[in-house]
């Protein structure tokens, strides 16, 4: 299709041959000459660069939307960072050699050729303007083709740094996920054996049952190393350093890999011309909702883990205590009885009991009744705990759930909003036009002859389809909102 000059010089130029004595016939100057000649001459090169650019295949930014479904990693069909960079270097190639062409030496060549077209000139310039006004239409179409794909290019560019981004953060979630799970599996949980394992490097042969002496003299099995304050605090310490880590490690997940590619599927939505499937964006929010709202209290969990770790120790070492005590004291009392009784011995084995639980003294005998007073509130204080608690986890569950509720109709409800305005804006350009720059965007006129005309309305055909395509979407988008409202 050539050019409006191309047409307007052809048409100037039948005129003068049907009427060569209405004009005088006007000739180039010599440099002028030389100068259009030496542009035409590189028509055949932009034409080849042309065919070449129009036969490489085309650059697609959103492919493999279903697998991103499913979080795939990696998405079938999307061109690897090392392609891109072929591609990229390919086309800056070409960038560079386009750079022949002086845009103020173009700019003044245009002005001259336009101007030309208005005087009368011999065949031979008439021809030479019109090879020149072509090879600017098609040099025009080689920069408009190169600069289509350099923004494709650089488009998918930023798809393939959020799909980068968005695979290493779900990879650095699953990672992090299964250290919780193997801390919480062999060290955070509490359990008895760890003081088996703390103990089995000092373990010694059981003393063994000798005289009443030697039983009072025995050292209890909570001294050991299993029970040791010193390995048990170094063994607290260091789970309180490995929660600390794993907070960590969630604040860096969510400020860098999964911030990164959001800012990068931001870039995408700004700078794209089609609209960004949806796929991509419900994507982006499983990972933030995983990422960040999941584990957000992942530290505290974890913290509070060890919390528990160390007062189960703590209980347990005193109970151990008590019962090795009791333990030891029913050995000699066993053994006692195979002597003649004794009043010290009867004395001290009455009063060990309760030496190892509460006070107790000879002078003041009411401490007795104030010791099962003060055991008999402290169960009905903890019996009251305990329901309480009961109580209050029911309720906070209760309030979990109605929260879970009201949040997902808030869900819907901004998504019900988001619709409606994009519904709005597209009845408004489909019935008022399409707002542009480079043409009449309004929609044809039914009631016009006008409207017949092929260009009066070719801006507003030419944005309908992808118009229709956003329709079409966010009527899918509508009909999976209906589903999840039912």
């Amino acid at each position: 299709m050539a050019s409006p000059e191309v047409s307007e010089i052809g048409a100037k130029s039948n005129d003068t041959l049907l009427n060569p004595g209405d004009t005088e016939k006007q000739t180039l100057e010599s440099h002028e000459v030389i100068e259009l000649q030496a542009f035409s001459e590189r028509k055949a090169w932009i034409e080849d660069k042309i065919k070449f650019l129009e036969q490489l295949p085309p650059i697609q930014v959103f492919v493999g939307v279903d697998a991103v479904r499913t979080s795939a990693d990696p998405v079938p069909g999307l061109p690897s960072r090392e392609q891109l960079q072929e591609w990229l270097a390919e086309h800056d190639r070409i960038e560079k050699e386009t750079e022949i062409f002086d845009s103020g030496e173009l700019k003044k060549l245009r002005k001259f050729t336009k101007a030309a077209t208005q005087r009368h000139l011999s065949p031979d310039d008439t021809d030479l303007i019109e090879l020149t006004l072509t090879a600017i239409y098609e040099l025009d179409k080689l920069l408009h083709l190169l600069r289509d794909r350099s923004e494709h290019l650089d488009l998918l560019g930023v798809r393939l740094s959020w799909e980068e981004h968005r695979a290493a953060a779900w990879a650095d979630l699953k990672k992090l996920l299964a250290d919780i799970e193997t801390l919480l599996a062999t060290r955070a949980r509490w359990s008895s054996s760890i003081y088996e394992a703390m103990a089995k490097h000092e373990e010694r042969p059981s003393p063994r049952r000798g005289s009443i002496a030697s039983m009072a003299s025995d050292t209890s099995t909570t001294s050991g190393a299993g029970f040791s304050r010193t390995a048990r605090f170094r063994l607290a310490e260091l789970l309180s350093r490995d929660a600390a880590q794993f907070a960590g490690k969630a604040s860096s997940l969510r400020h860098g890999r999964i911030a990164v590619a959001g800012k990068a599927l931001d870039r995408l939505i700004d700078n794209s011309r089609k609209p960004v499937p949806e796929e991509l964006l419900d994507e982006q929010d499983r990972l933030e909702e995983k990422g960040i709202h999941e584990m957000e209290n992942v530290g505290k969990f974890v913290m509070d883990t060890v919390m528990q770790w160390r007062k189960a120790d703590e209980l347990y070492v005193e109970t151990m205590k008590d019962q090795n005590a009791a333990q030891n004291l029913l050995e000699e009392i066993e053994t006692a009885k195979l002597y003649h009784p004794t009043s010290r011995q009867s004395s001290s084995f009455t009063s060990r009991p309760r030496h190892s639980s509460s006070a107790n003294s000879p002078i003041i005998p009411d401490q007795l009744s104030f010791n099962d007073a003060l055991v008999q509130s402290l169960s009905t204080e903890i019996a009251s705990a305990v329901e309480l608690v009961t109580k209050v986890d029911s309720l906070a569950k209760e309030y979990r759930a109605n929260y879970e509720a009201v949040r997902e109709v808030d869900l819907v409800s901004q998504s019900t909003n988001e619709l409606l305005s994009k519904f709005n804006s597209i009845i408004d350009r489909l019935s008022n036009g399409i707002s542009t720059y480079d043409g009449d965007g309004s929609p044809p006129d039914l009631s016009s002859e006008a409207c017949l005309q092929p260009t009066m309305h070719a801006t507003y055909l030419a944005l309908l389809p992808p118009l229709l395509e956003e329709a079409e979407e966010a009527m899918s988008t509508a009909n999976k909102l209906v589903s999840t409202i039912k």
